[in-house]
């Protein structure tokens, strides 16, 4: 059994990332079984090793998005865990860079700019 502790640099950071009521966390908790225990702005994560690391390395990558300029929203979140526990969290700075949204079923939006069909 494993444990790691992860901080959030600022409470409100914690809240954008862990989502009201922690329903984010509770989403990401669906998808990477854990023992999870979050108060403020600290993360406890007890459980399999590969489990705590998947937890601890996807609230990592949603921290760099929100930094990045991204609101985090569940789609985001529910993409970041499963991509982090199938071994590919390196793909989600580029997938979500010039996303705007992505559905459900990882249909990316994109933003109209000149590159479009219709203007070449």
């Amino acid at each position: 059994m494993s444990e790691r502790v992860f901080i959030f640099p600022t409470y409100d950071l914690a809240q954008s990332i862990l989502g009201q009521h922690n329903r984010y966390l509770q989403m990401m908790n669906e998808v990477i079984p854990a023992d999870v225990v979050s108060r403020g702005d600290t993360v406890v994560i007890k459980g399999d090793e590969l489990q705590v690391e998947a937890l601890y390395r996807t609230l990592e990558e949603l921290v760099f998005l929100y930094k990045e300029g991204s609101t985090i929203t569940e789609s985001q979140v529910r993409i970041a865990a499963k991509m982090v526990m199938n071994g590919k969290g390196d793909a989600l700075h580029s997938m979500f860079e010039d996303t705007l949204s992505v559905t459900m079923r990882g249909k990316k939006h994109y933003a109209k700019d000149g590159r479009s069909k219709s203007n070449m």
